[in-house]
């Protein structure tokens, strides 16, 4: 019998595209799933869209909670999964048809216990999509954790992006029972995902493209200052996590220079009061340039 998959699909005031969103993930051609939405305190229609899909289909579950954010409803709905495998989709998001049964079907050729594959982009109001791959640049490759994690900053392909994201995987549930998203950060996918990857022994990709992402004017990562979506409490703790590890941590350091330069320019650009974060930064990157050679600030 085919493994089941638990899919995660939290909103918070999502009625003009939860709809599209969890159509995309009913009519999968891979039919073993349980739908798992997770209702952030709306005040939308979208409540009462989520309990029309409930009341139609039997694999729908619905879950109603006060608002906490992204991090808070993803960790609720973990709470709630029960199946083999897990899979995040975000309420504005979309899925192509086969988008599970080609995940699934790597997964039996690699017993990987994450399988990934890549997306690409629609851009609201360009009415357009962005592909970073052509059909010609497919490839499948198998990695272990610590392959998978020198991956992250790759830009060929728009790998680093798939790094960071929860969305666009199956995981092993087991592999989430010692993890939660943070619900006090902006970014908290970016405070996670690294952490799933290291437990796991085997992490299957393949490049092509069976997630549409939505990019929104009006959405929270493009209101936020860039700062607050590429954070340095995010590389700091894989910096300190890795390091007691006894692995190799130079890919993080530079990371964390450049997102050190990227705050200085912010805080510099807009005249930030905070002055103590202001000169941590700037002490920061004097000391990388001092003991680091070859780095500049």
């Amino acid at each position: 019998m085919s493994a089941k998959i638990s899919v995660i699909i939290p909103f918070y005031n999502g009625a003009a595209h939860l709809p599209e969103c969890v159509t995309s993930v009913l009519n999968q051609t891979y039919a073993n799933l349980e739908v798992i939405l997770v209702d952030d305190g709306s005040t939308d229609a979208s409540s009462r869209q989520a309990e029309k899909f409930r009341q139609r289909d039997q694999r729908v579950r619905v879950l109603h909670k006060a608002n906490g954010g992204p991090g808070d409803s993803r960790n609720a709905g973990l709470a709630m999964a029960t199946w083999e495998f897990v899979a995040f989709v975000d309420h504005d998001d979309r899925l192509e048809p086969t988008s599970f049964a080609q995940l699934m079907a790597l997964q039996e050729r690699t017993q990987a216990e994450i399988v990934m594959a890549n997306f690409f982009f629609y851009v609201e109001g360009e009415e357009g999509f962005q592909v970073a791959f052509s059909k010609d640049d497919y490839f499948e490759q198998v990695y272990t954790p610590m392959e998978w994690l020198a991956m992250e900053y790759t830009r060929d392909f728009g790998i680093s992006e798939c790094f960071s994201v929860p969305w666009g995987k199956l995981y092993r549930r087991q592999l989430w029972d010692d993890v939660a998203f943070p619900v006090d950060q902006a970014a908290e996918d970016d405070f996670t995902t690294w952490r799933v990857y290291l437990g796991a022994e085997r992490l299957a990709f393949m490049n092509t493209g069976l997630y549409m992402y939505r990019q929104r004017p009006d959405s929270l990562s493009a209101r936020q200052n860039p700062t607050e979506i590429f954070t340095l409490a995010a590389v700091e703790k894989r910096i300190a996590t890795l390091a007691l590890l006894g692995l190799d941590v130079a890919p993080e350091i530079e990371a964390y220079r450049l997102r050190l330069l990227s705050h200085r320019r912010q805080m510099e650009l807009h005249d930030a009061q905070d002055v103590v974060t202001y000169k941590t930064v700037c002490h920061t990157l004097k000391m990388l340039e001092k003991y680091r050679p070859g780095t500049t600030s």
